[in-house]
């Protein structure tokens, strides 16, 4: 731990150098001129700096907000400066967390892929799929992945990465969630005294919008595309990082839109999202603003009858939401235990 700690300190410190002497450099540029003018009053940092170590590996300043950056558009709507940073922090934050968990179970996969046993047949079986629910040959498929700029060789290689990371999270993660039927009976009875009557929906989305006006092939190539992505998801893929990449609703870099019940989301959406179980991704849904992939995280149902411990309907209903709810926090805590095996240091 002493060398990882050593060696990131001296890394991120050449970078800092690095970001400093094109500060100093862009100064001598334009020196002349601004000694020329009265010296405004503002605050300058570094063009680029170290937002975040891990080990030997770092995330920069501007590497953080490229990703960011359309999360941040509308900032500028609060007149606040106070709220206006407060906000930019709290969007910073979270999309690092991502972009941090992703490359800890990056990492993570390497370290077991002799063991995780993904082969070419595997791959091939997973293309088989995509290529069955969108109703696409090969070539077809090879064309659709060229239009989105993916090369055949370079989705083989995605497809195997997401494989290979359902078969870690199976590992690692799922023994660790055990859901009992005394658990199942305390949920249904903590309904009862809640006194909920209608039923709420937990869920993420990714938007792939589409122009108003949009033309049918466009909105089949749009829905090719979220195909697709599905596809990737149920194979194992991180719906937070999917929303970051590819969605184009910039509210929350996670996908994220809390719980809602009847009549707050657009018909086609809640159709979709009051159908589909707790734990999957629906199938593409087109709606007023594009097309969405809804993950249903949790369904918050009330309980309609007595809570029975032989009446195996109600217990399924409470066993999945709590096996939901575990499988999220059993992933915090692995990706924090993780975290907490190597040298990670934020600088934010």
């Amino acid at each position: 731990m002493l060398s990882q700690t050593r060696t990131a300190g001296e890394f991120y410190h050449a970078f800092e150098q690095r970001c400093t002497g094109a500060l100093v450099l862009t100064f001598m540029i334009v020196g002349s001129a601004a000694s020329a003018a009265p010296q405004a009053e503002s605050a300058w940092e570094p063009l680029d700096r170290v937002v975040a170590v891990i080990d030997d590996e770092i995330i920069t300043k501007r590497e953080l907000e490229a990703r960011a950056g359309a999360f941040m558009a509308n900032l500028g709507d609060l007149d606040n400066a106070e709220a206006r940073a407060k906000e930019r922090r709290k969007v910073l934050t979270k999309v690092l967390d991502i972009v941090i968990g992703e490359r800890m179970i990056k990492a993570e996969i390497e370290r077991s892929r002799s063991v995780l046993g993904v082969v070419d047949a595997d791959i091939d079986r997973a293309i088989d799929e995509v290529r069955r629910m969108n109703n696409l040959s090969t070539d077809q498929l090879k064309a659709a992945l060229y239009g989105q700029g993916l090369g055949w060789e370079e989705y083989r290689d995605q497809l195997r990465g997401q494989i290979e990371r359902a078969r870690l999270i199976r590992a690692r993660v799922q023994g660790r969630i055990q859901v009992s039927d005394a658990d199942a009976l305390a949920r249904c009875k903590l309904r009862q005294r809640d006194g909920a009557k209608d039923v709420k929906v937990c869920a993420a989305h990714i938007l792939l919008a589409l122009a108003p006006g949009a033309s049918d092939d466009e909105v089949s190539a749009i829905t090719s595309r979220a195909s697709r992505l599905r596809s990737e998801l149920r194979r194992g893929a991180d719906f937070s990082a999917y929303a970051l990449e590819h969605s184009d609703d910039r509210g929350s870099p996670d996908g994220d839109l809390g719980c809602f019940g009847r009549g707050e989301m657009v018909a086609a959406f809640e159709t979709a999202a009051f159908s589909t179980n707790v734990g999957e991704i629906s199938k593409p849904v087109r709606s007023e603003f594009g097309i969405h992939l809804i993950h249903v995280k949790e369904r918050r149902s009330p309980a309609k009858r007595a809570c029975d411990a032989n009446d195996e309907a109600t217990m399924r209903q409470f066993r999945e939401e709590l096996y939901q709810q575990g499988m999220e926090s059993a992933m915090k805590a692995w990706i924090a235990e993780l975290r907490a095996s190597r040298f990670v240091e934020i600088r934010l």
